[in-house]
């Protein structure tokens, strides 16, 4: 029967994926339903957070991955600037604050800040992010270059215009 599961990866490699699930306390190797499951895992570290739907198996510590729900990537978590001179802080794997730079560097936000939910999702090449808040929904593609450095694609999300492309630096 599937079910819901999520944790972080504590192994990744080309031949084994494991995760610790948060809500059992256990460690579990990952098995995939198909090969595009697998290939979108491949994009994926050690302590990433992976939000899936699959079956446990009865006889041993496996998982079959389904469909993924959405991701967490520890890289993104922490300060960055944008070059939009806003400061973007990453708090945890699903919850985002903006707020104005207010000097060289997004250490301190002194202006209080818009507060966002927000999800990612793994696309063939890139990822997805969606973002919102009480006021305003919105998509965007980027692309993690390294641990230091993003480039963001901002569109709405009711006109699928492009609104801005953003280059973030830790």
């Amino acid at each position: 029967m599937a079910m819901n599961y999520s944790g972080v990866i504590t192994r990744s490699d080309l031949k084994k994926y494991r995760i610790k699930e948060a809500r059992l306390q256990k460690t579990f190797t990952l098995v995939f339903e198909n090969l595009q499951l697998e290939n979108l895992f491949k994009k994926l570290k050690e302590h990433d957070f992976i939000s899936i739907e699959g079956a446990r198996s009865s006889t041993s510590t496996t998982i079959r991955v389904d469909s993924i729900h959405y991701v967490g990537l520890h890289d993104l978590i922490g300060n960055w600037k944008g070059d939009d001179n806003y400061c973007y802080r990453f708090k945890s794997f699903t919850h985002l604050i903006i707020f104005p730079a207010q000097k060289k560097n997004c250490k301190m936000e002194i202006v209080a800040g818009r507060e966002y939910a927000y999800t990612i999702n793994p696309t063939e090449h890139d990822w997805l992010l969606l973002l919102s808040d009480n006021q305003a929904n919105y998509v965007a593609d980027f692309i993690l270059k390294n641990s230091n450095s993003v480039e963001m694609s901002l569109y709405d999300s009711n006109t699928g215009d492009i609104l801005r492309t953003i280059k973030l630096r830790k």
